[in-house]
C-alpha cells in the first residue's frame, strides 16, 4: 500500500533555515517534499537540507505578484511563493497540491477527542482520497 501523498508538498520558508520545523516533521515521516527559499538563503538550507529538495522561487514571481494593496502598503508576504509553487506543481503535470508554512511541529488526527501524532505520510494520502472522491460531484 502507497502511504505517501500522490500530490507534491511545498513548504514556504523564510530566515528559518536553522529552525525548519514543518521540514524536519516530513523528514521523521519520510514523506518526500519541497521546500521554497529566497535566492540569497539558498546556501542556508542546502546546508541543512538535500539540494534536490530545495527550490529557489525566481524573482519575477516578486515582480507579478499584485498584494492587492496600495503602493504604501505593498507586502508580498508569501504570496509570490505560493503563486510559485503552483505554477510548479502545474508545470510537473498535477493537479492538486498542498502548500505548508514552515513552522508547523508535527501532525496528527484526534479520535474521540484524543489526540495522536501521526508517523507515516499516509495521513496526507487520506486527506487526498476524501477530497478526490468528492472533486466532481455536483452539490
Amino acid at each position: 500500500m502507497q502511504t505517501n501523498q500522490k500530490y507534491p508538498i511545498y513548504i514556504i520558508s523564510k530566515g528559518r533555515a536553522d529552525s525548519r520545523l514543518t521540514s524536519k516533521a516530513l523528514e521523521s515521516m519520510n514523506v518526500p517534499y519541497h521546500i521554497v527559499v529566497e535566492k540569497e538563503e539558498y546556501q542556508d538550507y542546502t546546508n541543512v537540507i538535500d539540494k534536490k529538495k530545495v527550490l529557489i522561487l525566481p524573482q519575477k514571481y516578486h515582480d507579478e505578484y499584485d498584494p492587492c494593496t496600495d503602493e504604501e502598503h505593498k507586502f508580498n508576504g508569501a504570496g509570490a511563493a505560493r503563486n510559485f509553487a503552483w505554477q510548479h506543481s502545474i508545470d510537473n503535470g498535477h493537479t492538486s497540491h498542498w502548500v505548508m508554512d514552515d513552522n508547523i511541529m508535527g501532525f496528527g488526527r484526534v479520535n474521540r477527542n484524543t489526540y495522536h501524532r501521526v508517523k507515516s505520510g499516509i495521513i496526507f494520502k487520506v486527506c487526498e482520497d476524501f477530497v478526490d472522491r468528492y472533486e466532481n460531484v455536483a452539490l
